[in-house]
Order: C-alpha cells, then structure tokens, then sequence
C-alpha cells in the first residue's frame, strides 16, 4: 500500500446516508468526549508496523495513530469523510471501501482500529472475519461498542419514571446490527470470533451528555473520564482490546 492515496472498493454503499453529515463539525461539539477516546485509544495501541483504521471517518482517530506506526491506513465509505481526511493527515493512506470486503492481503496488518462503527454493521460477523483474514496472528485490535446495559437503562427510566432524561443523558445504540439493545453485558460475545483474545475493557462517556456541552471549553475534563474508564460499565462506550489468533 502506497501512502496518500485513495482507491475504491465499494461491496455495499450501507453508508450513503452518512455524506450529509460533517462529523468534524458533530465531534467540535463534543470535545470532552473526544479527548477521553483519543487517551483510551492511545493507551491500549501496540506502536509499531502497519495499523488500519476501520469507518476511520474523517480521520478523528487516524491522526492519533499517525506517530506510533510505520504505516497508517484509514478505510471509510463517504468521500465527503476522506476528503476532510486527506486536508488534516500527514501519511496515511486513504482507501473508500466498505469494511465487509477490506481492500489488503491476507496477514498484513499488525493493528486494526474499529471506533463507533460495530453498531452500525447489519454483519458484524462478516467484518470481523475480514479483520482476522488481513491481520498478523497476534495482532491488536481496538474496537468500541455501545454499553447496552447504561443505554438500555436510560432509555427505560425515560420511558416508565422521568420522560425526558434522554434529553439529559442522551443514549446512542444500535442502528442496523442483529445484536438489539438488550441489555447485554458482554455484546462482543455474539460477534467477536471465540479465537480472539480479550486483554483490556474500558469505558467513557461520563461527559456525553448536557454536562459535556455546557462544559465543552474546558477538554481537560477528559482526564476525569479517563481516570475511570476502568469502571467501563457505568460508561456508554465501552472499548475492548484484542489479540487476534489466526
């Protein structure tokens, strides 16, 4: 793979409706939050050799990776991502592919980062097999998911006790993927392959919500969000580490 670069691999556009959006723009609004994925994601990272960044968007999460790897590739659907992409990174390569058919040989990457995308997959299956296919045995992978059991939580307490609170603790879940939003603990069980070797869970979230907005000019609170992540269940986005077995 050639750095700088954006070639097209398109299987199926499942993500057309997402060229309206400016995500740069949605992130801006959320600054605290942003810090606190950014630091959880950079203390789980193996540094070194070939990374790939999964529905990397507009490159929010590349342009952490870029100085701890060899070579960096962001992957996403929407040319309006990878265009703001291409303005903001210094060398990763830009490939437009859908994540179930990824554009790589076999074994080629020594991390895989997948943030705020799994929920999003009708296949979940499919694209993790894609990601055991191009990733060297023992490789990392970095994925987030949403806590099914804080968001199911919230959205029932609006529903039977307090209407409204998801106006204050707004709640994101699945869109298309066959998990649901039941209350599961564990979703990563009904997705991730049994050979996948759970290493380390964390969590954020406790400033995506009113608080955060009110308090966005002040992105240090991040630091308390990531002092603890470890308490990853009382979170809205939980992120596994992995190490991928072939």
């Amino acid at each position: 793979m050639s750095a700088r670069s954006e070639r097209v691999h398109s299987k199926t556009p499942w993500l057309d409706g997402f060229e309206e959006t400016d995500y740069s723009k949605f992130w801006e609004t959320k600054r605290i939050e942003d810090e606190a994925q950014k630091r959880v994601v950079r203390g789980m990272i193996r540094p070194g050799g070939a990374c790939l960044d999964l529905g990397g968007g507009f490159g929010r999460m590349t342009k952490v990776l870029e100085p701890y790897f060899r070579e960096v590739v962001l992957m996403d659907l929407t040319r309006r991502n990878l265009g703001t992409a291409k303005d903001t990174l210094s060398k990763a390569e830009l490939v437009r592919s859908d994540v179930s058919a990824i554009p790589a040989r076999d074994s080629y990457f020594d991390s895989v980062v997948m943030i705020r995308v799994v929920h999003l997959l009708p296949r979940p299956l499919e694209t993790m097999k894609e990601i055991q296919r191009i990733s060297k045995d023992g490789a990392v992978l970095i994925i987030s998911v949403p806590n099914l059991v804080t968001n199911y939580m919230i959205r029932e307490f609006d529903a039977k006790v307090l209407p409204g609170i998801r106006h204050v603790m707004p709640t994101f879940g699945p869109a298309v993927w066959p998990v649901g939003d039941k209350p599961r603990l564990s979703p990563h069980e009904l997705f991730i392959p049994s050979r996948f070797r759970m290493t380390e869970r964390r969590g954020t979230g406790m400033f995506d919500n009113f608080m955060g907005k009110a308090l966005n000019r002040f992105p240090w609170l991040h630091l308390i969000d990531v002092a603890t992540s470890p308490l990853w269940y009382f979170k809205l986005d939980v992120f596994f580490r992995f190490e991928v077995r072939k």
